[in-house]
């Protein structure tokens, strides 16, 4: 799956069980009310866990919200790298199934977090704009690149964004991202083919 646990690999199954089920907890409060808001102990109180076992883990509730950011920004870090490189070769065909699973199993969760502020959003779009540049092997200063990648990452995730709002089903999120190659495609890769060398 596309999950990962961004923190220590050697927890145990109990910790990592107790991280969960904290991160979950603060998701909930988030539906209710803003983060600045929340309390350790509201937190703790409604994942039925001590304040103690809170701190072992987590510095305040911005740590730990933190980390929800880190798992997320890492999944699209390892989804975007697959996909790109299927764009630019022509070789996209739709979302795997893999995808497609994790989007049902994350999406309500990823809305709160995407609607809290423009953290992971900007992680995101940062992250994948690098990528594309070392992949391409594009300047840092190409002053063109970054504003086409600038418009490409924007409306991709806007795209996301507006599809979670709307409770988009996984069958048409694969619509919805088929469109979008067609639009990539005529555009996107166009202004890119002008400007970097294809291998």
């Amino acid at each position: 799956m596309y999950s990962k646990e961004n923190e220590n690999k050697s927890d145990s199954e109990k910790v990592k069980a107790t991280k969960k089920r904290l991160k979950e907890t603060l998701i909930e409060l988030l539906k209710e009310k803003k983060l600045e808001q929340i309390t350790v102990v509201e937190i703790t109180d409604r994942a039925n866990l001590n304040r103690t076992t809170f701190y072992r883990h987590y510095l305040d509730v911005y740590d730990l919200y933190e980390k929800i950011v880190d798992e997320y920004a890492q999944v699209a870090k390892s989804i975007f790298p697959i996909y790109f490189r299927k764009i630019w070769r022509g070789e996209f065909s739709g979302l795997d199934d893999e995808l497609v699973i994790y989007w049902e199993e994350h999406k309500e969760k990823l809305k709160i977090v995407l609607l809290q502020d423009h953290q992971l959003i900007d992680r995101i779009k940062q992250g994948n704009m690098a990528y594309v540049r070392e992949y391409l092997q594009i300047p840092n200063d190409d002053k063109e690149i970054n504003l086409i990648m600038e418009f490409y990452m924007s409306g991709t995730l806007g795209l996301i964004l507006k599809c979670l709002q709307d409770k988009i089903t996984a069958a048409d999120m694969r619509k919805v991202m088929t469109l979008q190659y067609e639009i990539v495609t005529s555009s996107l890769l166009e202004a890119l083919n002008k400007r970097v060398v294809k291998e």
